[in-house]
């Protein structure tokens, strides 16, 4: 259910930017933004307060909520650290970049996020089921969902580039009419590149996460947030919005694109 929440909320947002480009063309931006974000903040919260009405009904002590914060503190951390790694490109981008390309960037970036948010609910669909095959020691049937689910996820992001590529024109129009997005090919393929690197870094995040093996996602991340503000520093100021994905594609490639699986494979191995 929280998944159809969080991608129903999303969609929303964009069906709400859409009506408001048809029935109030002279919107500001400020409005539209609002309108972008308001269902993604307001129904999770909806969600979240029935479901905490349902559980004040359960009979709870202080150790529980001990239990429940010990275990999910990890993932606050991880999560913590990976919204800067996330966010590097957006400082970088506010000391290199022109305000005309940050918007490019920016509003590229959010359609490609909606893109890639369908295969990240599907790794939150996978995990439990990830989690009980680790548990069942049924380490053969795992891995090949594994290489499915990614093959899968590199596939649809080669077919949802190609699909924004050819309606860009369109899609941007919707986004925000009358700017120039005169965008190179290159940035889309770089952007193919990219989120599928975050597939295969993110499939396997989900592994260990399941797996609550958080502790080498801890000491990657940063590595990885110190390597993608050098990379993309360096190569936005020579290449523009292409140096800010040459650093994002050489901070994953760098770190988590190989430090995950080796540990994912160690871990597995020591555990079958």
């Amino acid at each position: 259910k929280a998944n159809i929440i969080n991608a129903l909320s999303y969609l929303l947002g964009f069906l709400d930017v859409v009506a408001i480009h048809y029935l109030m063309p002279d919107s500001s931006i400020t409005f539209a933004l609002v309108a972008l974000y308001a269902p993604v903040a307001i129904l999770p919260i909806i969600y979240i307060s029935f479901r905490y009405i349902y559980v004040l009904k359960a009979k709870v002590n202080f150790n529980t909520y001990k239990l429940l914060l010990s275990r999910s503190s990890g993932f606050l951390i991880f999560s913590s650290l990976s919204i800067i790694v996330l966010q590097t490109d957006y400082i970088v981008m506010s000391q290199k970049l022109s305000a005309a390309d940050i918007i490019k960037y920016t509003v590229t970036m959010k359609i490609f996020g909606l893109m890639f948010f369908i295969y990240t609910a599907v790794l939150q669909a996978l995990w439990p089921v990830c989690a009980e095959l680790r548990v069942k020691m049924q380490w053969r049937k795992l891995h090949r969902i594994i290489f499915l689910n990614i093959i899968g996820g590199v596939f649809f992001v080669g077919l949802g580039t190609l699909f924004i590529y050819v309606l860009k024109d369109y899609i941007y129009s919707i986004i925000a009419n009358g700017i120039d997005y005169n965008i190179s090919g290159v940035v889309f393929v770089l952007l193919a590149v990219y989120f599928s690197i975050r597939v295969w870094c993110d499939t396997f995040a989900m592994l260990l996460q399941s797996m609550n093996q958080l502790k080498i996602l801890w000491l990657i991340v940063p590595c990885q947030a110190l390597i993608g503000g050098v990379t993309q520093w360096y190569f936005a100021e020579h290449y523009g919005i292409v140096g800010i994905l040459y650093g994002l594609i050489l901070s994953f490639s760098l770190t988590v694109f190989w430090v995950l699986p080796v540990y994912y494979m160690y871990k597995s191995k020591r555990l079958a």
